[in-house]
């Protein structure tokens, strides 16, 4: 089953100068513990669900106390549009735009792979790959540059996302689904000074 996905943003950025923007897709479920919570990688790993394991057919140990976030949208909205076999249709997918101040951000990029904590870095599960991109537009460039010089269009981190540094972008469902009935926040709660 495929679901269609559906914006709610006019636009989005992926940088300017005080922030990277990432995505993040993941079942509308979790919304009301992300309200509350953040993405928090401590708290998934305390779960059955542990991050991207609930999408993959084996255990995955690439996703374990770490969240994964796309800097283009085409490929977190794959991870918002996932309906699982055992959900009978009733999973809708969110997908969620995250703010991380640049210097934040470079303070914790662990180029080496080195870093036990406190680190953001390539992803290393296979969704840091140009041919995930539907749109090589804009988001070609990527955000952040690996050792090489190129791209990287997928990151993984242990660091907590406060709630005022997300929105939902858009959301995915079957068409006999009827719209979230959560109350979607496109804006960002409070900007940061």
């Amino acid at each position: 089953m495929q679901a269609k996905f559906k914006s709610i943003v006019e636009s989005i950025k992926i940088q300017d100068q005080n922030y990277y923007y990432f995505t993040h897709g993941t079942y509308a479920s979790n919304w009301p513990s992300i309200l509350t919570h953040g993405l928090n990688p401590q708290i998934a790993a305390n779960t059955s669900s542990l991050g991207a394991k609930t999408y993959e057919r084996t255990i995955s140990r690439d996703s374990i106390r770490k969240i994964k976030y796309a800097t283009a949208p085409d490929i977190a909205t794959a991870y918002s549009n996932f309906v699982p076999e055992n959900s009978n249709g009733t999973a809708i997918g969110i997908l969620l735009q995250v703010r991380v101040p640049r210097g934040e951000f470079w303070r914790a990029y662990d180029r080496t792979r080195t870093r036990s904590k406190d680190y953001w870095r390539r992803e290393s599960g296979g969704e840091d790959n140009a041919f995930r991109l539907k749109d090589k537009g804009e988001y070609w460039a990527g955000v952040v540059v690996n050792d090489g010089g190129g791209p990287i269009f997928a990151l993984e981190t242990d660091q907590v996302i406060h709630p005022n540094d997300l929105r939902v972008i858009g959301y995915s469902k079957l068409d006999y689904q009827s719209d979230p009935n959560i109350r979607l926040y496109k804006d960002w709660f409070h900007p940061r000074s």
